[in-house]
């Protein structure tokens, strides 16, 4: 492992996210809707849990994972101008999800929801770096808005932009990183060697569990294990990748 340096850590934080450099863009193509929400304000990049539940054969409980639980939704909030365009689409959206329907000649007005398959979209929200890229997108899945909030106009309010919030569900979601780094061919060679030192491992133990004696094959294993970390931090602290 190289030895952590100040010009790392600078060089690190000269690079660091920003929350304020994001890019939004809500599509449903059932709807022919594609947005580049660019008056976006505030937008919500999703997490997940693990649900657990507790295990135990006999002595100390385990904690177990059982099943991956995402945030149900995200909410985003949306500066307006005169043209409304951007409310325009979203209460298309959602009035298309549920209408009501007149049956026979008298004035009795029923409700009929669309099937999920005409109007489940996606939702993507990019990070940016300085140069406008996209470092890191969360993509949301069979998206569909359930909520537009109310909007409170006021007299007194001269210098402010009219914002709303609009909320989306979502099934799951998925992450795209733009900027892993590549790792070097002393990395490549480094972890390759160690992959053969574990299956030479496991077979010291097979020959263990064979009535063999696998103590010369593991003593071998942890000799080279040791010098392969010996150059690996030799070569962190020459600077070399």
């Amino acid at each position: 492992m190289s030895e952590l340096s100040v010009d790392k850590i600078k060089s690190r934080i000269g690079n660091a996210a920003r929350p304020n450099r994001f890019s939004t863009y809500f599509f449903c193509p059932p709807l022919g809707i594609s947005v580049d929400a660019i008056l976006c304000k505030t937008a919500s990049m999703p997490g997940k849990t693990f649900e657990t539940t507790s295990f135990s054969t006999y002595g100390v409980v385990d904690t177990m994972p059982q099943q991956v639980a995402y945030d149900a939704t995200a909410t985003f909030s949306f500066m307006f101008d005169n043209s409304f365009a951007e409310k325009q689409v979203f209460e298309t959206w959602f009035n298309f999800i549920y209408g009501s329907v007149s049956e026979g000649n008298d004035a009795t007005y029923k409700p009929k929801f669309s099937y999920q398959s005409e109007y489940l979209g996606q939702v993507h929200v990019n990070h940016l770096r300085s140069d406008g890229s996209v470092s890191h997108a969360s993509i949301l899945h069979d998206a569909f808005p359930v909520a537009i909030t109310s909007q409170q106009l006021d007299y007194d309010n001269n210098n402010t932009v009219l914002l709303q919030e609009v909320q989306f569900a979502f099934r799951y979601y998925t992450t795209k990183y733009n900027d892993l780094p590549e790792p070097s061919l002393i990395e490549t060679i480094f972890n390759t060697g160690r992959q053969i030192l574990d299956v030479a491992g496991d077979v010291a133990s097979v020959v263990d569990s064979l009535g063999g004696d696998g103590g010369s094959i593991r003593e071998t294993v942890r000799s080279a294990g040791t010098t392969i970390d010996a150059a690996s931090s030799t070569l962190g602290r020459l600077g070399l990748p």
